[in-house]
């Protein structure tokens, strides 16, 4: 996308709707979102959970991600 417009345009052609769910710790994010999943029968992605399932897994990602994590960092947008 060169600039905003463009990048609006293309958001406004899609048929598809995005919620993004956003608010500090404790502010009713995963409530809200899993009313909203049940209701409207939409899917929930939710990249913390699927870390930690990776973490859990003991996967070659999930071992990369439990370094970066436990170090205090953020996991970098290309894992994500």
């Amino acid at each position: 996308m060169k600039n905003f417009k463009s990048f609006r345009n293309f958001i406004l052609e899609q048929k598809t709707t995005r919620i993004i769910m956003l608010g500090g710790p404790g502010s009713g994010k995963s409530t809200y979102t899993e009313y909203l999943t049940k209701r409207y029968n939409i899917p929930h992605i939710y990249p913390g959970g699927m870390m930690r399932t990776e973490i859990e897994k003991g996967t070659e990602l999930g071992k990369q991600l439990s370094t970066i994590l436990g170090k205090g960092n953020f996991a970098p947008n290309e894992i994500v």
